[in-house]
C-alpha cells in the first residue's frame, strides 16, 4: 500500500508541476501579445484558458481521490492540502493570462498602436519572476525563497499604485489615448494580481516546508 501511496504522490506532483509549466507558457503567451501587438498570439491566449481549466480539474479529482484512497496523514496531508491550493492559484493566473489576452484584441480591434508603458514593463518582469521563483520553491521545498517572493510583492503593488498616476496625468495631457491608456492599466491591474497569486503559493509553500500559515509580509497567521 505504502509503495503505491508513494507512486501517486510522485505522480500528482509530476501533473503539479506540468501545470505550473503550463501556465508560466500561458502567461508569457499573453506578455508577448501584448508587447508585440500580435493578435495570433493574443487569441491563442484566450483560447489556452481551457486547456488550464481542464489540467487544474484532473489533478483536483486526483488529489481527492488519493485522499479518499490513502488518508494521509501529516506532511503527506500537507502536502495534498497544498497541491489542491496551489492548482487553484495557478488556475486564476491562467484566467489573468486570459483576460490579458482579451485587452490585447480589444487593443487591436480599436486601431490603437501602443507600446506598454515602462512601469508595465517592470511590473510585468517582477511579477513573472515571483511566478517562476514561487514555482522554483515549490519544487525545491525551500521556504526562504518563498519568504523572498512575499516580500517581493509589495513592489508590484507600488508599480502597479504608479500606472494610476499615469493613467491620469496622461488622460490630461493626450485625451485622444485615453481608450488604450485605460486598457493598459486594465493590463496592468491584471499583471499585479499575477503577483498577488504567486505571493500566495509562497506562502503555501511554507505551509507545506513548516507546517506555518502566514499572511502577506511573512507574519504568522493569528
Amino acid at each position: 500500500m505504502s509503495v503505491h501511496f508513494e507512486k501517486q504522490i510522485d505522480q500528482l506532483r509530476r501533473q503539479l508541476l506540468t501545470l505550473g509549466s503550463m501556465v508560466e507558457d500561458h502567461v508569457m503567451l499573453a506578455i508577448r501579445a501584448a508587447e508585440e501587438q500580435n493578435r495570433d498570439l493574443a487569441q491563442e491566449a484566450v483560447n489556452r484558458d481551457d486547456d488550464v481549466d481542464a489540467m487544474q480539474m484532473a489533478i483536483a479529482e486526483e488529489s481527492l481521490h488519493l485522499v479518499a484512497l490513502f488518508q494521509p496523514v501529516a506532511s503527506d496531508l500537507r502536502f495534498v492540502i497544498t497541491v489542491q491550493t496551489v492548482i487553484n492559484e495557478l488556475e486564476r493566473i491562467g484566467d489573468q493570462a486570459h483576460d490579458i489576452g482579451q485587452g490585447v484584441l480589444r487593443l487591436l480591434d480599436s486601431g490603437a498602436h501602443f507600446d506598454l508603458p515602462p512601469l508595465l514593463q517592470q511590473s510585468k518582469e517582477a511579477s513573472v519572476e515571483m511566478l517562476r521563483q514561487s514555482l522554483d520553491a515549490l519544487l525545491d521545498r525551500d521556504a526562504s525563497k518563498a519568504r523572498a517572493i512575499i516580500a517581493a510583492d509589495d513592489k508590484v503593488d507600488e508599480l502597479h499604485r504608479s500606472m494610476y498616476d499615469w493613467f491620469k496625468n496622461g488622460a490630461r495631457q493626450r485625451p485622444d489615448d485615453l481608450d488604450w491608456m485605460m486598457e493598459m492599466l486594465t493590463i496592468s491591474r491584471h499583471v499585479e494580481r499575477i503577483a498577488d497569486h504567486a505571493t500566495n503559493i509562497a506562502e503555501t509553500v511554507v505551509y507545506l516546508v513548516e507546517g506555518e500559515l502566514v499572511r502577506r509580509g511573512g507574519d504568522r497567521a493569528p
